[in-house]
């Protein structure tokens, strides 16, 4: 059993009601019923940094993971990012230190 097994995903109407009382107060105008709902579990990787690059071992796999939340903002800089270790096999000096090399056992 995986821990996304264990995660219970029902969201409640309490929830709902919550966000709803949000939305209403501070986003009139909005419609403050939800079209689709999700709970969902949040990656983080040892030291709280994302792992951007190719896979050792696997260098044609390339990754991007361990954001949870954070990457939204930046996410076209990083698509960029990955875009130019796609195409040319380079990794930008800016996020060669969250390779996941440095997650490697020795």
């Amino acid at each position: 059993m995986t821990p996304t097994d264990r995660l219970d995903q029902y969201v409640e109407d309490s929830m709902i009601e919550a966000d709803r009382a949000y939305l209403q107060r501070y986003l009139t105008g909005v419609h403050d019923h939800p079209h689709r709902t999700l709970i969902a579990m949040e990656g983080f990787t040892p030291d709280g940094q994302p792992v951007i690059g190719p896979l050792p071992g696997k260098e044609n796999v390339i990754v991007a993971a361990g954001f949870s939340g954070s990457g939204f903002g930046p996410a076209s800089a990083f698509g960029e990012i990955l875009m130019q270790i796609a195409t040319t096999g380079t990794i930008p000096a800016a996020v060669a230190g969250l390779s996941a090399e440095h997650f490697a056992v020795v």
